[in-house]
């Protein structure tokens, strides 16, 4: 005999799920996040699954009606309200905080990882080094940059000369964006939201015939295994882990 665990979860006992909420599916930092919580989990007999944020309410209640057994929310995309509703909802909940929140009403649990200081950190190293106009690049998103991050937090207080690239939902987009960010303000640095991104910067300025780092230093965030063999070599911030 083996018990179902919806069946389980039906009659009031636990369902050993837990769901992690992302924006980013093809994350490496989210990845080893989620290695660590199966290496901690699997034990025990749970179950992770992963998901993307969706962006509307109907996620959420889709959400409860599997009766996880705790939602873990790393997605800078998933608005308040949804957050809160899960919180009101009684399932334990954690939110990574990738944003500044406000107080949510109920019990929960919210983990900082120093990103704020991170990207203030990164952006005084650049200027150790001579940097003087420093771009911040977003992800990928159709969206432009929420006000909320807290990597574009640390950025917005580190710099007084701002020139923001966000907005392009493709890499083609980033890139036609980067360039003609660089042939307008002529910046020397850039600190961008992911490793992914930052690479994305890196080809375009390449593509217009500047020269990184001489010409514009690159810092992303992560510290991701790609970081090792970029040409030159990416900077990176690592994000705290444990």
């Amino acid at each position: 005999y083996i018990p179902s665990p919806i069946a389980r979860a039906l009659k009031g006992k636990t369902s050993n799920h837990v769901l992690f909420i992302a924006d980013d599916m093809m994350s490496e930092y989210f990845g080893i996040i989620i290695g660590e919580m199966e290496k901690r989990l699997s034990g025990k007999g749970y179950m992770i699954s992963l998901s993307a944020d969706k962006g509307d309410p109907s996620f959420v209640r889709r959400v409860l009606d599997w009766n996880f057994d705790g939602v873990i929310v790393g997605s800078k995309t998933m608005d308040n309200s949804s957050i809160q509703a899960l919180i009101s909802s009684g399932i334990p909940t954690v939110i990574l905080a990738i944003n500044e929140y406000p107080v949510f009403e109920g019990r929960y649990g919210i983990i900082y990882t120093g990103l704020k200081q991170g990207a203030s950190d990164a952006v005084k190293a650049m200027r150790k080094t001579g940097r003087k106009k420093i771009a911040y690049v977003d992800s990928l998103s159709s969206r432009e940059v929420l006000s909320t991050d807290y990597r574009y937090q640390g950025y917005l207080e580190s710099v007084e000369d701002k020139v923001v690239i966000s907005g392009a939902s493709s890499q083609e987009e980033l890139e036609i964006k980067v360039r003609d960010a660089y042939r307008k303000e002529h910046f020397d640095g850039i600190l961008a939201r992911t490793d992914t991104v930052a690479l994305y910067a890196i080809k375009a300025l390449k593509d217009i015939g500047v020269s990184v780092p001489s010409d514009v230093s690159v810092i992303g965030f992560n510290n991701t295994k790609m970081c090792e063999y970029t040409s030159p070599t990416l900077t990176s911030v690592r994000i705290r882990q444990d």
